[in-house]
């Protein structure tokens, strides 16, 4: 697909971004608060740094930016082995900031699970579970880098 630029600050229609927010979904969890997760209408800042440390993990190679490869690495580990479609990746670079080269920004990624946590925080508690930390959003024990996930 062809990754080009697109318009800054968010959603381009609620039916899209509701869309690219169910591509991260997967089957339901536990029946967790989103408190620990929102506050005033946006993430909170402790689910902030959480998402920041999640987001520098698949972020391989340190541009601040993941690309479609990071991506996959990033949906293998949250979704038991499954990789994002060709769809639900062009529904995330329409529907989220992105830079120049199509690659997901920490805003993007931040925006994107403000939406899933926002519309079914069942996944999110399901992700951040796939992904080491507990509902106190706190990392268990050593978890191995994305890299080493394959």
């Amino acid at each position: 697909a062809k990754m080009g630029k697109k318009a800054r600050g968010g959603a381009k229609t609620s039916t899209q971004a509701t869309s690219a927010a169910k591509s991260v979904e997967g089957s339901t969890g536990g029946g967790q608060k989103s408190s620990e997760l929102l506050q005033k209408q946006w993430i909170s800042p402790k689910f902030e740094r959480v998402l920041l440390q999640i987001f520098n993990r698949f972020d391989l190679d340190g541009n601040g930016r993941l690309s479609v490869d990071e991506l996959q690495g990033f949906a293998k580990v949250c979704n038991g082995g499954e990789i994002f479609s060709q769809d639900e990746l062009e529904q995330i670079e329409q529907c989220f900031d992105t830079d120049d080269c199509g690659g997901l920004t920490k805003r993007g990624f931040f925006q994107m699970y403000h939406m899933q946590t926002t519309a079914r925080p069942e996944d999110t508690w399901k992700d951040l579970k796939a992904l080491g930390y507990t509902e106190t959003l706190e990392l268990l024990g050593d978890v191995a880098p994305a890299d080493a996930q394959d």
